[in-house]
Parts: C-alpha cells; structure tokens; sequence
C-alpha cells in the first residue's frame, strides 16, 4: 500500500533528474549564440571611455546564425557598414569577429534579456558597446 503512495513521488523525481540532466548537456557557447540572434540598437560605444555615438547617429548590429556556435554580422554605422563572421567560445562569454575586410578581434560578451554588452580590446584601445534588441 505505501509503495502505491510513493509511485507519484518516484515519478517526479525521476522527471526532475531528466529535465536537470538536459540542461547540463546544453553547449553554453549555443546558448549565448541562439540569444545573440536578431537585431541589436547600439545604445553606447566608447574607445578608451570616449563617446563615439554623436547626436543624429546610429549604430545598428545584426547578427545571424550560420552553425550552433558562430554564424554572420553586420554592423551598420550609418555611413559605413561593416561585415563578417562571428564564433562564440569560451563557454558563451567571448565572441571572436573576423571582418570581410581584413582584421579580427575577441570581445567578451554578456547578454542580459534584452541588453548586450560587447567589451574587449582592439588595437590596443578598450572598445565597450551597449545595445538593446530592436
């Protein structure tokens, strides 16, 4: 009669060990590129902590998966565009661009909800982007 009881309990135990086990299995540079994806509204650039967004300029980022853990970017800076490719590493916290017209760089990358931020070094200035999702 008390293993009748304990049938439910049992059960739902063992569905909550095999929904936790699937989330251990989920590649973190997956993670952070299946969020990456879309458009992005770059709120604030700075080089070396100076304002490179001036009143009546834009900068928009798209990003567009190619693999589970790198795929393609555009970024649009109102004059010029800039494109290439992308590859998330170190467990879903660095990004690496490699530009169609030469250059490549690694920035770390935090996505929070609907906010990005882009912060590493590029030719030995300190580059930190902010954006929302458009």
């Amino acid at each position: 009669m008390k293993l009748h009881k304990l049938l439910p309990l049992l059960a739902l135990a063992m569905g909550s060990l095999f929904i936790a086990s699937c989330d251990e299995d989920e590649d973190p540079n997956e993670v952070t590129n299946n969020r990456l994806q879309g458009d992005w509204e770059v709120q604030s650039w700075t080089v070396d902590g100076v304002e490179q967004i001036v009143t009546g300029s834009s900068f928009d980022m798209e990003f567009e998966k190619g693999d589970p853990t790198n795929g393609e970017f555009e970024w649009d800076l109102g004059t010029e565009n800039f494109d290439g490719e992308y590859e998330i590493e170190s467990n879903g916290n660095e990004i690496e661009f490699e530009f169609d017209a030469g250059g490549q760089f690694d920035m770390d990358i935090d996505i929070d909800g609907d906010d990005l931020e882009l912060d590493g070094r590029i030719n030995n200035e300190r580059w930190i982007i902010e954006a929302e999702r458009d």
